[in-house]
């Protein structure tokens, strides 16, 4: 679970991304341990928190729901910018990161707010709200088939 993600994640949580992808392709057999094994990592181990888990040994399973905050680092800063900059602990740098925070805040602020304005739209429109009804066209590819034709769906099945 990704705080604050929406349907593309890259603009919340890139970074995040890539130290995930590049823990699995090194080590897939391990991913179900992630926290533990960042846990040891001071830079690392407040990335990632286990919500809960479930090893399922007759099947050789592990499955583990987490939830990642969002990052106290800019997320437009490339992966190598913010190692650096998590190393160093100076005035400038703690200005520098917090007005790239702000100005991501702002840009993502602005994409909730589109995305919230597209789907008033949408929901204004449904025939609930007496918008626009979407009929069936005639001949459509469902025509021929068995069970829309006969209605098999829609009849009672009795057991004699």
């Amino acid at each position: 679970l990704l705080e604050d993600g929406v349907h593309s994640p890259c603009n919340t949580h890139d970074n995040f991304l890539r130290r995930l992808f590049d823990f699995f392709f090194a080590r897939p057999g391990s991913i179900w341990k992630l926290d533990a094994i960042w846990g040891l990592d001071p830079s690392m181990k407040d990335r990632l928190q286990v919500q809960q888990s479930y090893v399922a040994k007759a099947v050789q399973a592990n499955v583990v729901q987490c939830f990642v905050p969002l990052s106290k680092v800019p997320n437009s800063w490339s992966l190598r910018q913010v190692d650096a900059m998590s190393m160093l602990s100076n005035a400038k740098a703690d200005k520098l990161m917090a007005e790239q925070m702000a100005k991501e805040a702002k840009e993502l602020a602005g994409e909730h707010k589109k995305a919230a304005t597209m789907l008033d739209g949408i929901r204004k429109q449904s025939a609930a709200e007496g918008g626009i009804k979407v009929e069936r066209k005639a001949n459509s590819v469902y025509d021929n088939d068995k069970l829309a034709s006969t209605n098999l769906l829609a009849k009672k099945q009795t057991v004699h």
